[in-house]
This record gives structure tokens, C-alpha cells and sequence, in this order.
């Protein structure tokens, strides 16, 4: 699975499935295979690969951390 930012259309462009296929088809490819550079860091593509099981652990404690220091804040706002 890869990761690619959609791209802004120009005015004058109707908007075709089969046009919009193939440029992200040649976007992929350049990149991909033939290893091409991007001016625009928003056109870069990775890989998207599944958490690993630290990461998911990790992902849970942070969102905790993030709770218990937003219920430390409202406790230190209502004194």
C-alpha cells in the first residue's frame, strides 16, 4: 500500500477517470521505479507499511499521556 497526495486540478482540465489513472499510474512509476526525485515534497510517495505491535502499544500510551495532562490542566484552571 502506498501513500499519495491528491493533487489540485488546473481550471481548464475536465476530470476523467481514465486521465487521472494514468497520471497517477506514470506518478507511481517515475517515483517507484525508476527512482525519479520530486521538487514537491507533497507529491512524495512511501510505502505504507502496518504498525507493529510496539508501536501500537506506544500509539495507546501517548493517547493516555495526552488525557491525563489535558484533565492535570482543567484541574489546575479550576483552582
Amino acid at each position: 500500500m502506498y501513500v499519495v497526495h491528491v493533487q489540485e486540478r488546473q481550471a481548464h482540465m475536465m476530470k476523467t477517470d481514465k486521465r487521472d489513472a494514468l497520471g497517477l499510474a506514470n506518478h507511481l512509476y517515475n517515483q517507484l521505479a525508476l527512482g525519479v526525485q520530486v521538487a514537491d515534497k507533497a507529491q512524495l510517495v512511501w510505502r505504507a507499511v502496518p504498525p507493529t505491535q510496539a508501536s501500537a502499544q506506544l500509539k495507546g500510551l501517548i493517547r493516555h499521556r495526552y488525557e491525563l495532562v489535558g484533565e492535570t490542566t482543567q484541574r489546575k484552571n479550576k483552582w
